[in-house]
Order: C-alpha cells, then sequence, then structure tokens
C-alpha cells in the first residue's frame, strides 16, 4: 500500500451536520490548496450502516467510539505528513471533547502513534506497548529500544516530529510562496508550516 497516515476521530456521540460542514470546507481547501504528490486528506463520518454492521467498534483504550476516519498516504513526501498533522490539530483544537488517534507508518512521528486531544498531542501509550510487544516477539530488539526512546522523547521533550529540512521542498508552489530568503535553507518542515495560514486562520468557513 505504501507509508500512509492513519486518523481515528472518537467521541461520545456522532458529529452534528453543521460541524461536518465546517471539517469539509476546511478539508476541501486543503486539498485544493496544497500540493498532494500521492494522495490527499479524506475525514469520512462513519455511516448508520457501518454502525450496524458493527464494522467500527469502540478502541479499546476508550470507551468513545470511532465517529469518522480517513487515510493519506504520502509515501516518502514529509510535507503532506506536515499537512495531515496540523489538520487534524486544528480538529482536535475544534473538538476538544474527541480524541483524534494518528498512526504513522514512516518517520515523521517517530514514535508512531499519537492522541490528540484539545488542541494537544500525548504518544498513544496504549498502541506503542501493544506494537513494542510485537517487535519483541519477533526478536526486534533495536526497534524495540528506538520506539520505546521515541516514546519517551515525546511524553519528556514534547518531541514528537523529525523536523526535515525545508529545503528540499522548496518548489513546492505553497512553500516558494513564504519568498524566504535562501529558499528555506535552515528551516525545518514544521518552521516553514509556522509561517503559512491556513484554511481555518483565513477564511470563515
Amino acid at each position: 500500500m505504501g507509508r500512509t497516515l492513519h486518523y481515528r476521530l472518537l467521541a461520545p456521540q456522532p458529529l452534528p451536520s453543521e460541524i461536518w460542514h465546517v471539517i469539509e470546507s476546511v478539508q476541501n481547501a486543503m486539498n485544493e490548496r496544497f500540493t498532494w504528490t500521492c494522495e490527499n486528506l479524506k475525514l469520512n463520518p462513519v455511516s448508520e450502516e457501518q454502525r450496524r454492521q458493527r464494522e467500527h467498534t469502540p478502541d479499546l483504550s476508550t470507551d468513545a467510539p470511532v465517529q469518522a476516519y480517513g487515510f493519506t498516504k504520502v509515501m516518502s513526501d514529509e510535507w503532506n505528513a506536515v499537512l495531515v498533522i496540523r489538520f487534524v490539530k486544528w480538529l482536535s483544537a475544534l473538538l476538544p471533547q474527541a480524541k483524534i488517534k494518528v498512526s504513522d507508518e514512516g518517520n515523521y512521528i517517530p514514535c508512531g502513534d499519537v492522541i490528540f486531544e484539545a488542541g494537544e498531542e500525548r504518544p498513544d501509550s496504549v498502541r506503542i506497548v501493544r506494537q513494542c510487544a510485537y517487535l519483541n516477539s519477533r526478536g526486534l530488539d533495536d526497534e524495540v529500544k528506538r520506539l520505546a526512546t521515541a516514546s519517551q522523547l515525546a511524553m519528556l521533550k514534547g518531541l514528537y516530529y523529525t523536523q526535515f529540512p525545508a529545503s528540499a521542498y522548496a518548489d513546492r508552489k505553497e512553500l516558494s510562496a513564504l519568498k524566504l530568503p535562501d529558499r528555506l535553507v535552515g528551516l525545518s518542515l514544521g518552521d516553514a508550516a509556522e509561517r503559512m495560514r491556513f484554511p481555518w486562520q483565513e477564511e470563515a468557513v
């Protein structure tokens, strides 16, 4: 399938239609405005039929059921990974009563799994422990140590994301539009994203 970021929104009740209108407006603006090299954002609500078929059951680490889910294939495009996380972080601030769980199959999130709640992230300890147990059962001790270290750095020092250089993506229209000197040299992708205005910052949705 290729490296993918998966995201699930967990909340006590389905989201109201007016909230979905806001989410869809922002999601569409993100998909149109930014450069996506594989797939773009596609958060979808769980349908009534899916609920009846129990295709989306309550998460094992929370009592709240999954109300929406999605995934974005990014392959090696770390800028697209940054965009996914920016969207999820905004969504979490919009819905402080919800939890959004994100899994990264690549290296942008070194600990692999995080939970967003009220706009703040923390390691998804339940999933990380399961992953460590899986790796340990296959004798992958170095991977267990790497994942445990990444989780500790995230939890204790707030180091959730790899600082990939923005200069590697200077050809993207949204990055070149920043008109920064030296073609983004010295900035990380996260730094560059901090200098941008996103749809939720500039228009009524």
